[in-house]
């Protein structure tokens, strides 16, 4: 059975920004989840912060031209996503950037 791991916003950035302190923790996460060794559970709040990169610490601003490789990544079947961590929602947009 697979371990079960929540990520917030700062997990996700980690993981995209080499330059951070947790890159080398996120990345090994990740290629656990790629594997089926583990499940990412988050909300989809951690999501819109994703994409307006806001998390504690200082965290490299995403640019918007990143917005399709960010969602394709947040969008692996080893990620779980919900409003409220009690169903899933991965029919709705994760593009939270105003139009």
């Amino acid at each position: 059975m697979p371990r079960r791991l929540y990520w917030d916003s700062c997990d996700f950035l980690g993981l995209i920004n080499p330059d951070e302190a947790k890159h080398a923790d996120c990345r090994a996460v990740w290629e656990e989840a790629q594997r089926g060794d583990t499940i990412i559970f988050t909300s989809f709040f951690a999501f819109s912060e994703v994409f307006k990169a806001k998390c504690e610490g200082i965290a490299k601003p995403l640019a918007e031209a990143q917005d399709k490789q960010i969602e394709a990544m947040l969008r692996q079947p080893w990620i779980q996503r919900s409003l409220s961590m009690s169903g899933s929602e991965r029919g709705a947009p994760l593009n939270a950037r105003a139009s």
